[in-house]
């Protein structure tokens, strides 16, 4: 066969139609299109009468051998006499009926950071306070909730950790392996029933479309090292994605020390007779000197974690119908030392904290495409639990690890099992789209409880739409607040969960070059958590506030020119919180991010030099006691953050530099964050076969 490849011109079609006069029929070559996403399946799906003849065809056609490559590649290729669709997994949540943003890998390949935690800083609309830079620490939040009413997953998994919030960020993924990032803003039921409270984030990995082994080497300030390798490998009709990854650093000032090691293997197969699979385990091991994490009072404290993630993802389409389960396993273990080993501890300290949190459950979900829409009806259920040294109820007996070291004797133990069953009805007209949404949620200690929700979406266009979403959405308690007890801080097992009523309104735009949006929320919230204490008390203590209500707009413009300037992006939040808390000091839930304002600026410089900018605008509102013990309030900063890059084929080199105006700041009160930070490194990309195929 002979290959006629050519790279002056780029094809691409947007749109599948099974018509005589349609390119794939009068051209009679097989086309390379490019990737196209399976959002394409479901809409056409719901339109056409000949379902089961039309999930055949894709079927077919995605199990061709050939790999589509991204479309913004200036080196993609046309190869007429091969044939091969590559599926890309569509947008995590509803984008119609809600404010949702997705980033890509390129923009995530050049941006000036070295974890996805400096990344979702820069994201509209999220609220990223970080104890440790580079994924040591942080804690996320959205419109003005707390860290824990955000729900995180990987590639559709819920790994929302039931100890505390704190790390539900400890995943074992290097932002060089992450293909998009999928931001919900806002509650919804569409994520399996899983009611997320103030939002919620999907990062996605997987294939690129391309053989490629990538090793990365960093070298910068405060001891700064990074080592890393990642691999991406087609299988016969499996594709494998893996990647491996070192950094440490000694700290930027003193116990901020970090060593964080990451392993993850994805396998996928998009294509089989069986259905669509998708494999994934991970394993992450932190060590890090927790310089005041939790408290001002003892600046030597020390935290060590582990975290094993595995999971088993199935679907397929049938006809009219889709049908789909996963299965999951979460394992996290935490060391707590309040006065690190290499430190002298008072007599009154006895021993460190201790935690073992399990997490396994499975989701069901059934689908069918009917004139009307998608009618979907699901279940899942969920059994969290923890054995501890401070956690949970007093043991009979006391319990050992098999995964630590024997000298661990765990004394506490807690445990519940959540069930949820859900039902969704979307309806889709010629310029309209809703849904309406039901689930019913049981978890042990507590009452059933109910949640909705409704939504609708006009469609001016193609380019153009305006939405408008409520529900009633609510969050569990966590371990940390039902169980801890520290010298700082008293928890209370009575808590009642979380509930709110939240409504939104927007409008968007969006074309190949620019994209536009602006949404107005409100949440009206009830018995929500926090920790909280008097002026000048020492003690935090747990507990529900009766009324913390949110209010806030959020607008996004972005133009992509893709000449000289490959990316302009500007977003702002506004966020307001009306709270019942009287005199009370606030740990978290009243302490939030007023105003925040982002600029991402990607150019070229001279031919293969580029750099990539991010500048941030921040405002928080609440105070905290200083370790002398006086009342602060927070101030406004400004952060700039830049990566200068020279690409050619398979080498890339940066020189990057965090805070670029060395601005002293806080993300939580006395913890002093890093100043000016340079590091530099060099990325190695081979695209080419790695393994055998036969």
């Amino acid at each position: 066969m002979n290959k006629v490849p050519f790279r002056h011109q780029i094809l691409r079609f947007r749109r599948f139609i099974h018509k005589s006069y349609a390119v794939f029929n009068s051209l009679n070559k097989s086309v390379s299109i490019g990737k196209l996403s399976a959002a394409v399946c479901d809409l056409a799906l719901k339109k056409s009468k000949n379902a089961g003849l039309l999930a055949l065809l894709f079927t077919g056609i995605v199990s061709f051998s050939l790999q589509a490559s991204d479309p913004e590649d200036p080196d993609w290729t046309v190869d007429l006499d091969s044939a091969g669709i590559t599926a890309t997994p569509p947008l995590s949540f509803l984008a119609h009926q809600r404010a949702v943003y997705s980033v890509g890998h390129l923009q995530i390949a050049h941006f000036p950071a070295q974890h996805f935690n400096e990344l979702l800083d820069a994201l509209p609309g999220l609220d990223l306070r970080q104890r440790g830079q580079q994924g040591v620490q942080a804690d996320l939040s959205m419109r003005g909730g707390s860290f824990d009413q955000v729900l995180v997953l990987l590639n559709g998994i819920n790994i929302t950790d039931p100890q505390t919030g704190h790390y539900n960020l400890d995943l074992p993924v290097d932002l060089t392996a992450i293909e998009r990032i999928d931001v919900l803003q806002g509650s919804s039921l569409s994520l399996s029933g899983s009611p997320a409270f103030s939002g919620a984030v999907n990062i996605v990995t997987g294939y690129s479309g391309k053989n490629r082994l990538s090793v990365d080497l960093g070298a910068g300030q405060y001891g700064w090292d990074l080592r890393s390798l990642q691999i991406q490998q087609k299988l016969k009709l499996w594709y494998l994605n893996a990647s491996w990854s070192q950094v440490r650093s000694s700290g930027y000032i003193k116990n901020t020390d970090f060593d964080k090691q990451n392993l993850f293997v994805q396998l996928q197969a998009p294509s089989l007779p069986s259905g669509n699979w998708n494999i994934q385990m991970g394993l992450q091991q932190k060590e890090y000197g927790a310089n005041k994490f939790y408290s001002l009072l003892y600046p030597d404290q020390f935290e060590a974690t582990q975290t094993l993630l595995s999971s088993l993802t199935w679907n397929k389409l049938l006809n009219r119908y889709k049908a789909s389960a996963s299965a999951y396993f979460r394992l996290h273990s935490d060391r707590f030392e309040l006065f690190r080993q290499t430190t002298a501890a008072p007599a009154w300290y006895r021993s460190h904290n201790h935690h073992l949190s399990d997490v396994s459950g499975l989701d069901l979900n059934l689908s069918r495409y009917g004139p009307a829409g998608k009618s979907m009806i699901g279940f899942n259920i969920r059994n969290e639990h923890i054995l501890s040294t401070v956690l949970g109820q007093p043991l009979e007996k006391s319990r050992r690890s098999a995964f630590l070291p024997d000298s661990v004797v765990y004394t506490n133990s807690a445990g519940r099992l959540g069930l949820t069953l859900f039902a969704e009805q979307q309806f889709n007209g010629p310029n309209f789209n809703s849904s309406l949404g039901l689930s019913v949620n049981k978890y042990a200690g507590y009452d059933a409880r109910i949640c909705a929700e409704a939504s609708f979406a006009y469609l001016f266009s193609d380019r153009s739409r305006l939405f408008v979403n409520a529900q009633r959405s609510l969050r569990y308690p966590s371990f940390t607040d039902l169980y801890y007890k520290s010298p700082v801080q008293l928890s209370n097992p009575n808590l009642k969960p979380e509930t709110a009523y939240s409504a939104e309104t927007g409008f968007s735009y969006s074309e190949q070059r620019l994209q536009a949006g602006i949404s107005l929320f409100g949440r009206l919230g009830s018995n929500i958590i926090d920790w909280v204490k008097q002026a000048g008390e020492e003690v935090w203590h747990s507990m529900n506030h009766s009324r913390v209500n949110a209010a806030g707009a959020e607008a996004l413009i972005s133009w992509k020119p893709q000449k000289h300037l490959r990316l302009l992006e500007s977003s702002y939040t506004f966020t307001i919180l009306n709270k019942e808390s009287g005199e009370l000091m606030s740990k978290y839930a009243l302490d939030y991010l007023k105003h925040k304002f982002n600029t991402r600026l990607e150019h070229s410089i001279y031919k293969d030099f580029a750099a990539s900018w991010h500048f941030s605008a921040q405002q928080r509102m609440g105070t905290y006691n200083d370790p002398e013990g006086n009342l602060q309030h927070y101030r406004p900063f400004c952060l700039l953050d830049g990566r200068l890059f020279w690409s050619r084929k398979e080498l890339t080199l940066y020189l990057e530099a965090g805070n670029l105006f060395n601005t002293s700041y806080y993300d939580y009160g006395g913890i002093l964050q890093p100043g000016r930070w340079l590091r530099t490194g060099i990325r190695i990309q081979l695209d080419r076969d790695l393994l055998s195929n036969h």
